[in-house]
């Protein structure tokens, strides 16, 4: 039986025995077979015998990690927003009063849509009223969407902003060209990305499970089910055919879904609330620099955001997903959805009898009494600290300086024992695994000079346990994922660097130089300096 051994490969102590969190080198031979690590052993102090059979790398004391798993992200609109820049050209040159006359038709209805994301407020785009070209825009945070007349009459919706919902379920239906998905799964690869989980909407999740049953799809892929398809009221289930249905996995779910064991579809995807940016996430007191009046009873109306489920969905929900064999992801971001996402786990657990991999996303702001609620119940959050990089500028401002002290709460939870898992948004902040643990450990947001909120820092071994092994469960992995151990599968990245894993910030800083999924390089090479032999140790 061929196997692949490895020499002289760094490993940090932590992934060799997760009950440490030494950050610290082990030198260790590995041998790798069949997909899995054989065998993880200390270097030994004298050449090893010759093997009859393998192949034999010297990594000459680069690292070998496990690779990234990514908790959050949106994986085909990765591949969209690579368009969206070319879009964005056009789209600031007529905005800039420099494109003269109409936005010029292609001709060709996919790609006669003008794409675009960027920050801006209702009066933004009053040129692009009438245009003939449709036009659909993001905002940053993609929760409100700008479309011009000749979009909505495409959608069937009204011109100009849309908010939550109507924008997703209206972006559902934009004809985008087919997407390069292989270069977007380089780019996470790249990154030392294994696994994804990818929470884009419905047209993506057939895309990703046709490419899965061709056995083409090259690292881990984890995908939801959107709540409104999931929850429609037509006598039918998800597998019934019709419009979209061959985006829709079967329900319950069944091995159908995971094809060549790479793709899983886990979630039904919730939104309990919106987002900062947008002033939509849904939040206890109101927000800070909303101005409102009093009313006769002397209560004020400020704005506490938007509550996205009303109580009949709230009950559809939990009758149809205990009972369909799916767990839940809810988007929350404000302290009262947050809260209000945490007690709704706790009956679908209750319902379902246990089990699930049900889990918060976001979580940006928690309060206290919550806090203990979700150390009490193990309830995991999977959050993004890179959000912060911008995030820091509009808390103090809209949530006030006392609830900033509990945004990004990562040193807390971690006390508490809460379990916390780690992803970037990306396409919506950096997919740069670095820079995200690096801002978790750090907490400095862009142009800012000092630690925001120092005192909710992690230490590095802490992220890095909950974008490897600690995420491994909670995003539906083989056993084992996430450990350089005897085993487990063989996925890991390599770093061509003897730097130390505390100076890395960015992944140019790692030098990153391969991403192996079941012991076969996926993207890079063995590191140059390497002594590749056959059959030799």
């Amino acid at each position: 039986m061929t196997s692949l051994f490895l020499r002289n490969a760094r490993v940090p102590a932590m992934f060799l025995d997760k009950r440490c969190s030494d950050l610290t080198g082990r030198v260790v031979t590995c041998e790798v077979r069949d997909g899995r690590f054989a065998s993880v052993e200390p270097a030994p102090q004298q050449p090893a015998p010759a093997r009859s059979a393998g192949r034999t790398i010297d990594l000459d004391g680069c690292w070998l990690l496990p690779p990234f798993c990514e908790s959050h992200a949106h994986f085909v609109y990765g591949a969209v927003r690579e368009r969206m820049k070319r879009d964005d050209v056009e789209l600031s040159a007529w905005l800039a009063g420099e494109s003269k006359g109409d936005v010029r038709s292609t001709g060709d209805v996919r790609s006669d849509w003008l794409l675009g994301v960027r920050e801006f407020d209702d009066t933004s785009f009053e040129h692009l009223v009438t245009v003939s070209r449709p036009c659909f825009v993001w905002s940053i945070d993609h929760h409100r969407a700008f479309v011009n007349t000749t979009a909505a009459e495409h959608l069937g919706v009204e011109s100009g902003v849309l908010v939550e919902h109507d924008a997703f379920a209206a972006w559902e239906r934009v004809p985008v060209p087919g997407q390069d998905l292989g270069t977007e799964a380089e780019r996470w690869l790249a990154f030392g990305v294994g696994a994804v989980t990818t929470f884009d909407r419905l047209g993506s999740l057939a895309v990703l499970r046709a490419w899965a049953q061709r056995g083409e799809l090259p690292l881990r892929i984890a995908h939801s089910v959107p709540s409104e398809i999931f929850l429609r009221d037509q006598a039918q289930d998800l597998a019934t055919p019709g419009e979209g249905a061959d985006a829709c996995p079967p329900a319950p779910i069944d091995r159908a879904c995971y094809p060549g064991g790479r793709f899983q579809v886990r979630w039904v995807k919730m939104f309990f609330d919106g987002t900062l940016g947008s002033s939509t996430a849904y939040l206890f007191e109101p927000y800070s620099d909303r101005g409102g009046d009093v009313d006769g009873n002397g209560h004020n109306n400020k704005s506490c955001g938007l509550s996205l489920v009303d109580a009949p969905t709230r009950e559809r929900a939990l009758d149809r997903i205990s009972a369909s064999g799916y767990s839940v992801a809810i988007h929350a971001i404000g302290d009262r959805a947050v809260h209000d996402a945490a007690t709704f786990i706790v009956e679908l657990r209750r319902r379902r009898g246990g089990g699930g991999l049900d889990r918060i996303e976001h979580a940006e702001l928690i309060d206290a009494r919550t806090m203990q609620y979700l150390a009490e119940h193990q309830i995991p959050v999977s959050v993004q600290p890179c959000h912060l990089l911008e995030d820091w500028k509009l808390v103090p401002a809209r949530w006030g300086e006392s609830r900033a002290k509990r945004t990004f709460p990562l040193r807390s939870l971690e006390q508490l024992g809460v379990p916390m898992i780690l992803g970037t948004d990306a396409p919506v902040e950096t997919r740069d695994p670095w820079i995200n643990l690096r801002v978790a450990v750090d907490r400095v947001g862009r142009d800012a000079t000092e630690a925001w909120v120092p005192e909710q820092r992690v230490s590095l071994a802490s992220a890095l346990a909950a974008y490897t092994f600690g995420a491994a469960e909670l995003n539906g992995l083989p056993t084992g994922w996430g450990m350089i151990s005897p085993g487990s599968p063989a996925d890991f990245q390599l770093l061509a660097t003897h730097a130390e894993l505390e100076s890395i910030a960015t992944i140019v800083d790692a030098h990153w130089a391969a991403t192996i999924i079941d012991g076969e390089i996926a993207a890079g090479h063995w590191p140059t300096n390497s002594g590749v032999g056959q059959g030799s140790a």
